[in-house]
């Protein structure tokens, strides 16, 4: 494996790991606040993410999707 897919596996990685840590802790402090409450994982999707599109690579970044505009 060459040196920029693992570092990009790697930065991938922490990112999963780090999103996981931040949603438990906030399920520990629910259930300190609230008691017994249900938080379970819905869908783990990255802030920023990089696509193939065709023949090319697409970031995308926050919420935005893909808008094509016609001038």
């Amino acid at each position: 494996m060459s040196y920029l897919p693992a570092e990009e596996a790697t930065a991938a990685n922490y990112g999963f790991i780090n999103r996981l840590l931040l949603a438990q802790l906030l399920r520990w402090r629910l259930l300190q606040v609230f008691g017994d409450v249900e938080a379970p994982l819905v869908y783990d999707l990255p802030h920023n993410i990089t696509l193939a599109e065709g023949a090319r690579w697409v970031t995308r970044k926050g919420v935005v999707g893909h808008i094509r505009v016609s001038l």
